[in-house]
């Protein structure tokens, strides 16, 4: 997955935080038009294919809405990629979206998230009250796309008027991108191919502790993704603890994929 790949990389140059911004965008535009809030954006539900485009994955807390003006109230997600209508209870549309895309990007052009803290609580309260640290590396194009996608103010944000998703990519650090191509996955030079010795080779993911099922009574049940509105916001782990193992998350794997 990208979390993987960002962890060896520590973080990634613009041209391919630019390459896999782009398939992420696809994909949310792709759910959007669909009334599908995805609700999970993280690097850890992007994962690489054999051919080295993005998947999305894990919507343990998509929904979809009643209408494109709809609203959704559950708290839920990944802390670190919460928008301030999540954490307020205010309601959510399409902007968490793209708030987590900004987050996204922040990240891979970083190796950090914009808002942390020690606890939950800590990012929470950075995400509702503090500003991202923009190095002075970060191309200018890029701080400003950033800057509007974080803004906390949902009305304001880059994205949230009449021409929606659009208005993301007409901003000018996609100003060479052909959308057309980029949807068909053409045009853009893939960054990076996983190596596969076999089809279901998963090396390039982080090894699982094994669970030893010998002495199991009967077949463990199939998990089911859980109902969004019943599942509470989990502890993610600490920042300085998790380079070698994934954030926390509510959500499960459903065996639910989604390719752009």
């Amino acid at each position: 997955d990208l979390f993987f790949l960002l962890r060896r990389t520590r973080s990634f140059p613009e041209r391919i935080a630019k390459f896999y911004a782009v398939e992420v965008l696809c994909g949310l535009e792709y759910l959007h038009s669909l009334c599908v809030l995805y609700r999970d954006l993280k690097p850890e539900n992007c994962l690489i294919t054999e051919t080295g485009h993005l998947k999305l994955c894990d919507f343990g807390f998509a929904t979809q809405l009643n209408s494109p003006s709809g609203r959704t109230y559950t708290l839920c997600g990944t802390p670190e990629y919460a928008a301030p209508e999540t954490i307020t209870r205010l309601g959510q549309s399409f902007p968490v979206d793209y708030w987590a895309l900004g987050v996204l990007i922040f990240e891979m052009l970083t190796g950090n998230a914009p808002f942390r803290g020690t606890s939950p609580y800590d990012t929470y309260n950075a995400i509702l009250r503090g500003h991202p640290n923009f190095p002075s590396s970060m191309p200018r194009t890029a701080r400003d796309l950033c800057a509007s996608l974080l803004e906390r103010d949902e009305a304001n944000r880059l994205g949230s008027g009449l021409r929606g998703i659009a208005d993301i990519k007409a901003h000018p650090w996609f100003a060479r991108i052909n959308w057309t191509q980029a949807a068909r996955l053409e045009g853009m030079k893939v960054p990076w191919v996983p190596a596969m010795r076999t089809e279901g080779d998963a090396t390039q993911f982080r090894r699982a502790r094994k669970v030893d099922l010998s002495g199991a009574a009967k077949p463990a049940p199939l998990i089911s993704s859980p109902s969004p509105a019943k599942v509470p916001m989990m502890s993610p782990t600490s920042r300085a603890n998790i380079e070698n193992s994934p954030r926390s998350h509510a959500g499960s794997y459903g065996g639910l994929f989604y390719g752009f």
